[in-house]
């Protein structure tokens, strides 16, 4: 009799075992698996990040002469040229402006007397003006002066979807090869347009994560958006 209730007891305690096992399975499973797929999730960012980012920097210029024609000259600062080169006024208003062909640029007058230059490494969208000629060359020092000017890396809009449109394939494959596991990416404007790369339907065993970011349009203008990355395994 107490050899077949010692079996009774061996068999409950490892039908008690089990179903613990599969409690603790159930609470904890998510949590590992949620915490995985959101290390998947920072190195995907990481590496669009790396992709799609760029220096802008931007520079006032204080006209200091009341110029005599209808538009001035300036130089190129450091090494820009008029299509990664947007100048703006105070209002953030694009004002025309052109490439001379000989290192200057040529902007629209008159204006405020302080104006806002951004250049980067990537093209921007010009407001062309085909009648500005004859400028007025305005000399650094003497009839204007580079003022504050600022530095910082952005994701930019036309790298993002150029990643998208054109490098997307090769990009994915070279990130799934070290993240192992499959996704996708979407770019959200600041007006809630999406662009995305999605290829299929994913119904299951899918993780979503928007992550705020700060992009820099065509116009040089920097935006608040979203970077979508949804992936599944």
């Amino acid at each position: 009799m107490k050899k077949r209730g010692s079996h009774v007891s061996v068999i409950i305690s490892f039908i008690l075992f089990l179903i613990f096992i599969t409690f603790t399975y159930t609470i904890l499973m998510p949590a590992i698996t949620k915490s995985h797929e959101k290390m998947i999730v920072k190195e995907i960012e990481e590496k669009i990040i790396n992709r799609t980012s760029a220096n802008l920097t931007s520079a006032t210029i204080k006209i200091t002469i009341d110029p005599s024609k209808n538009c001035i000259k300036i130089p190129y600062i450091e090494s820009t040229h008029s299509s990664n080169t947007i100048i703006k006024n105070k209002n953030s208003s694009i004002i025309p402006s052109d490439d001379d062909g000989s290192g200057y640029f040529q902007i629209r007058w008159p204006n405020p007397d302080i104006l806002k230059y951004y250049y980067s490494s990537e093209d921007f969208e010009q407001i062309h003006n085909g009648d500005l000629v004859d400028c007025q060359t305005l000399i650094k020092g003497t009839d204007y002066s580079i003022g504050f000017e600022t530095e910082g890396a952005y994701v930019f809009e036309t790298k993002f979807i150029d990643l998208l449109i054109n490098d997307y394939g090769i990009f994915k494959e070279n990130v799934k090869s070290s993240v192992g596991e499959d996704f996708d990416i979407g770019f959200i404007y600041s007006n809630g347009t999406k662009i995305t790369s999605s290829e299929k339907n994913i119904s299951t065993n899918v993780y979503i994560k928007e992550i705020p970011i700060k992009y820099v349009n065509r116009k040089a203008d920097i935006n608040s958006g979203f970077m979508e990355i949804i992936t599944w395994g």
